[in-house]
Formats: C-alpha cells, structure tokens, sequence
C-alpha cells in the first residue's frame, strides 16, 4: 500500500476512513463528510480491484482503483488516500500513519468487527456511521 498525498501537512489527528468507493456518489460524500468531523486529516484507504472483486462480486469495481482514488481526491473532505488499503486495517498502519481515529462506513463488510478489535486494542477510538444512505453502487 502506497500513499498518494497532495501535500504532507503536520498531521495532529488522523482520521481513516477505507472502502470501496466504486462510482463515487453523495452517499460517499456524506460518509466522509461524517469522518471529518472526528480529525483534522482524513486518510482514505482504498481497496484494490481484486479485493473489491472479491467482496462484492464479479461485476465490481466499475472503476479501477486509480480513478477511485482520483475521485476520492477530489473531495474537500479527504486529505490523502492509502492505495491498496488491506481489507482490514492493521496494528502496522495504525503506528506507521499515525492514525488516531477510525471510522467504519454504514455499509462496511464483515471485516468490521475484526477492524473494531484491532483499532481498540491499539487504544485508538472507533466510531461505526449509522446514516441512512441515499444510494449504494452496489445496488447499481
């Protein structure tokens, strides 16, 4: 996984946010909107092809992972993106990226448990969004 900054700002409280964020949309926008508000640097992690196939199925994604993160960038709300961000975040990225807060989208896969577990084990706060999402791309 590789970072893909704009610029390397001092970071004092990193919020990450991952996903698939496939056919970028007001949902996804709402989502990080919500992470914001939890930090001052939101850090995105976004899933490769092969891990957004995998989950969601054979006709996923629509977008490849770079243009995912290209849309992701364009959004006031994200400071940076983590480029083939593993399915579940780990004890290394939480150290390594600083980061301080997680926040689980409304529609996150199973591996949000096993991200809550780790994330508090490493004493960092964990907050899952319950909105209401106007679409989901895998309702497409």
């Amino acid at each position: 996984a590789r970072s893909a900054s704009r610029s390397e700002p001092e970071r004092k409280h990193v919020v990450y946010v991952q996903g698939d964020w496939d056919m970028f949309h007001a949902g996804h926008v709402q989502v990080l909107k919500e992470a914001r508000k939890f930090g001052d640097f939101v850090l995105v992690g976004v899933h490769s092809d092969s891990t957004v196939n995998q989950f969601r199925g054979s006709r996923y994604p629509v977008m490849t992972m770079s243009e995912r993160a290209l849309m992701l960038l364009s959004c006031q709300y994200v400071d940076d993106v983590l480029m083939d961000a593993p399915s579940c975040i780990t004890r290394e990225m939480i150290g390594t990226l600083q980061i301080k807060t997680v926040v689980l989208g409304p529609d996150e896969p199973g591996s949000a448990k096993e991200a809550s577990k780790i994330a508090q084990g490493c004493g960092i706060s964990v907050h899952k969004l319950k909105l209401k999402l106007p679409l989901s791309a895998v309702e497409i």
